[in-house]
């Protein structure tokens, strides 16, 4: 179920970006989702750096 979601997911995604492309010129297309997937990202680390999940980064002491 999750994968058909998924698949759904990545459909949308590349004809949002034909369209897109047909409007605006391919440069044009890719720096601006360029630009949104690193402020995703950007925002993701912030997100799982936070103090909050500080425990899951924490390495313990071989015995």
């Amino acid at each position: 179920m999750i994968q058909l979601g998924q698949s759904i997911g990545q459909i949308f995604l590349v004809i949002v970006t034909g369209i897109t492309i047909d409007i605006l010129s391919l440069r044009t297309t890719i720096v601006v989702l360029s630009l949104l997937m690193s402020f995703v990202a950007i925002g993701f680390a912030i997100q799982v750096l936070r103090k909050k999940h500080q425990r899951y980064f924490v390495e313990q002491e071989a015995e």
